[in-house]
């Protein structure tokens, strides 16, 4: 996970927090990995980031909503 921006809103009293993290996902078997022995097969794992918005406010530090921000 790592932070990837923060801003303060407009009248100051929000904050606004990216938090950007990895979620692996599995590329789909080939039909020649299902000949080979599971143990001999290196199937890389890839990662599609996501990030997930907070909205914090800025007097309470409590977080008011989150989201999935959409690139």
């Amino acid at each position: 996970m790592r932070l990837e921006e923060v801003e303060l809103s407009e009248d100051k009293s929000f904050w606004l927090i990216t938090l950007g993290f990895d979620i692996p996902k599995k590329p789909p078997k080939s039909r020649l990995e299902d000949l080979i022995p599971t143990s001999l097969a290196s199937t890389p794992v890839l990662y599609e980031r996501e990030y997930k918005l907070f909205k914090v406010n800025s007097e309470t530090g409590e977080v008011e909503a989150m989201k999935i921000r959409q690139v």
